[in-house]
């Protein structure tokens, strides 16, 4: 049967180069595209049949962003030189340096959507589209779980980053709120973009106080977010929400990009030197897109400023709150310092456990009332965001898209799951928050998580976390430290 595919692909590029078009333009297959475009529409290709092979390449020369509909908003990379392939499931990269993260798609009407974000250097990019004779990327429409959900916390509702990548932040701030209606202070909508601003000057001190060789970009993790709520407070959403129309989705590049390009100011000497209050500048334009913070604000009638709004509505103490690890290369039942690019002020108050146990407090946690949120990897086949589930299947042919029951999982080890830190398998490119217990039909365990990613899925936003992929990919979680047995609280030098 003749079939039509549309392939669109959803952003926006910003390239500076003297002299270079840059006029939307649609490209068909057989066309050699060495151009420069603000937007790249689609390519439609026609009559073809069920096994048939489609590329369409095409270049971007100079520096710029595009930015779209992202589910690893925080998956940033710089100046790179390789190539997009579409098989399967996944859109995978290889840029030449060792490192592929994979990036999802899904079809909706016969059109292909993929998200990514990144900076552009020299990229060269084809898009493979593989027929039903050798994989096709049609999903089986018969969901492959049938989930029981055995216990959950109460919490608020799935609320989406949209275009940014604040993972860290919608996470962690989607567990304080279930963590206010556990403690009694009722059922919260705080403002994620809040922290998001008090975060970014203390980001961009570090990065210049390391002649640029830290990282800056939108990603972070829940330690900011809780170290900024004790600094500085916390309001309600509809008090800082971030953007100026509330009704609008938050979208982030733009603000990204200049800031980025401020902070190379800064890295010369004779620059920074005359201008010691740099700093100053750089916050002026992150309120220039955020909003600036108030000093005051009216809630039920009575006025609060952050910092009472956070002691006499929220209630919570951001320092019980602590974040696990497990990696064999640092002694167990110790703090350490989690590796990671997000990583960015260096801290050094990471526990680490083995995995054993780790597996064991968020049970128990999650039994008792308490849920944790975490960063890790959603980079892998198994992790299907659409269809709301996340496994490591012993099969790594195995095509999620096609799955219609359970198949075999890897049993994960504590020397496994360290091997694929080691070589990138596992990287930390989002952050989700679980509030809840499940199983499917077999009686594997899963973790019902929050995933402000991909709020438009199977479940509505959830996904369910197969205990394989727990101990493969989780790589830190927070949570409450009551919800420790009083064993592992000793363990951890943490018991009264």
């Amino acid at each position: 049967m003749k079939t039509r595919i549309v392939i669109s692909i959803l952003f926006t590029v910003a390239i500076f180069i003297a002299g270079c078009a840059t006029v939307p333009r649609q490209v068909g297959s057989g066309i050699d595209p060495e151009w420069l475009v603000g937007e790249w529409e689609s390519a439609s290709f026609e009559g073809l049949c069920a096994g048939d092979f489609v590329s369409e390449t095409f270049e971007f020369f100079g520096d710029g962003t595009f930015s779209e509909e992202t589910y690893h908003a925080n998956a940033t990379e710089t100046s790179l030189d390789g190539s997009y392939t579409v098989t399967g499931s996944l859109l995978e990269l290889d840029d030449g340096r060792g490192y592929s993260p994979t990036i999802p798609f899904y079809l909706e009407n016969d059109t292909l959507i993929i998200t990514r974000r990144a900076n552009i250097g020299h990229v060269k990019v084809t898009f493979i589209r593989v027929g039903a004779d050798s994989g096709s990327t049609t999903k089986a429409k018969k969901l492959p779980f049938e989930f029981t959900i055995d216990h959950e916390v109460k919490r608020t509702s799935v609320k989406s980053q949209n275009k940014t990548g604040t993972c860290w932040c919608f996470a962690t701030i989607s567990l304080l709120e279930a963590e206010a209606i556990r403690n009694g202070s009722g059922e919260l909508d705080l403002s994620e973009m809040f922290v998001v601003r008090n975060v970014y000057p203390h980001k961009a001190r570090s990065f210049v106080r390391l002649h640029g060789q830290a990282s800056f970009s939108e990603g972070a993790l829940s330690h900011h977010t809780l170290n900024s709520i004790k600094n500085y407070g916390i309001v309600p959403d509809n008090v800082y929400p971030g953007k100026d129309d509330p009704e609008a989705e938050h979208s982030h590049g733009d603000m990204v990009e200049e800031l980025t390009e401020n902070l190379k100011k800064p890295l010369k000497r004779s620059w920074l030197q005359a201008h010691p209050n740099w700093i100053e500048e750089f916050t002026a334009t992150v309120d220039s897109h955020l909003g600036s913070v108030p000093a005051e604000f009216d809630y039920n009638g009575k006025q609060y400023t952050p910092e009472t709004f956070r002691d006499e509505v929220l209630r919570l103490n951001m320092d019980d709150y602590i974040t696990l690890v497990s990696f064999e290369y640092y002694p167990f039942y110790e703090k350490c310092r989690y590796e990671a690019p997000d990583n960015w002020d260096f801290d050094s108050n990471f526990y680490n456990v083995p995995i054993d146990d780790l597996e064991e407090i968020a049970d128990r946690a999650l039994k008792n009332g308490y849920s944790f949120a975490w960063g890790g990897d959603v980079g892998e086949r198994g992790h299907n965001g659409q269809r709301g589930f996340a496994i490591v299947t012993e099969d790594p042919d195995i095509d999620t898209d096609q799955m219609e029951s359970p198949v075999e999982e890897k049993e994960i080890t504590q020397q496994g799951r360290q091997d694929d830190f080691d070589d990138y398998s596992s990287t930390d490119d989002h952050s989700m928050h679980t509030v809840g217990l499940a199983h499917d039909q077999n009686g594997t365990k899963y973790y019902l998580t929050k995933n402000s990613g991909e709020t438009d899925n199977e479940y509505k936003g959830y996904l369910y976390l197969s205990r394989s992929y727990f101990r493969s990919k989780i790589l830190h979680l927070v949570v409450h430290k009551d919800a420790l047995s009083s064993d592992m609280a000793q363990k951890l030098g943490l018991s009264d």
